[in-house]
């Protein structure tokens, strides 16, 4: 063989090995970006549910309005949804669940609550967790919202809806408290 074929051979080698290089480089920038991409999606969706309504003064939009976007896996298949909840109405939160199927978003479930605490994820019952927590409006009187009687209450992801799946409702004591107090509101205005 001659010096030609012996220095095309390393240089072939050479040019090979620089491409596998620049190849093994693009294949991790290709990965790192593709691990960053869920949370830039969530990121961005925060930051858009986030701002204001409009910026007209005279309308109300509150700052601390318990939106936020988050992956989570609340169905427990092994795969995260993503969990976006945002301001509803004039007291409410909404929140909706997003599912994937390859490359595709659809939303698997939402529901709304009348106040505007919003929803949290809660694993602290290992049977059925996850639930999500929000607290809503009691039923355990007929009191009016203004009187703040609230219940506890938990959601299970199941066949594609939030069902509830258990409610507390406000200790009995404040229960009569707040009707002593509507009463009396009663009495002085009458």
């Amino acid at each position: 063989m001659d010096f030609l074929g012996i220095a095309g051979i390393v240089i072939g080698l050479a040019i090979a090995a620089w491409e596998y290089v620049r190849a093994k480089k693009a294949e991790a920038e290709l990965a790192r970006v593709l691990h960053e991409l869920p949370g830039q999606l969530v990121e961005n969706i925060t930051r858009f549910i986030s701002q204001p309504l409009s910026n007209n003064p005279s309308e109300v939009h509150s700052q601390d309005n318990y939106s936020s976007a988050q992956y989570f896996d609340i169905d427990n298949d092994g795969r995260d949804e993503l969990i976006v909840q945002f301001p509803a109405g004039a007291h409410g939160s909404a929140i909706q669940i997003y599912g994937f199927n390859g490359n595709q978003i659809h939303l698997r479930a939402e529901t709304w609550s009348g106040t505007p605490c919003g929803f949290e994820i809660d694993t602290s019952d290992p049977t059925h967790s996850p639930l999500l927590r929000s607290v809503e409006i009691s039923d355990a009187s007929e009191l009016p919202y203004v009187y703040g009687l609230r219940d506890v209450v938990w959601h299970r992801l199941e066949n594609g809806e939030l069902i509830e799946y258990k409610r507390q409702h406000p200790p009995q004591d404040e229960i009569d408290d707040r009707l002593r107090l509507a009463e009396q509101d009663r009495a002085g205005s009458g």
